[in-house]
């Protein structure tokens, strides 16, 4: 593990599938993936994935993928 915890640093703390590809790359062995499992718990850090926030305005464009919206100003 003392080879993984600066890995995973350099990488910027990523998650567990990240993580064990860049051990295997690296060719670090000895380490588990249970153990690497464990230490990531430990770090208490997780991406929290919510909606976007509701439309309040006429929306210019729309599809399955992206949401498109403009104010325009008008002066008269």
């Amino acid at each position: 593990m003392d080879q993984v915890i600066p890995l995973a640093e350099s990488l910027g703390n990523p998650g567990l599938e990240k993580l064990w590809k860049a051990i295997r790359r690296e060719g670090i062995v000895g380490v588990t993936k249970d153990e690497v499992r464990s230490y990531l718990a430990t770090l208490g850090e997780k991406q929290i994935f919510k909606p976007l926030p509701p439309s309040l305005g006429k929306t210019a464009s729309e599809d399955w993928k992206t949401r498109g919206q403009m104010d325009l100003i008008s002066e008269i």
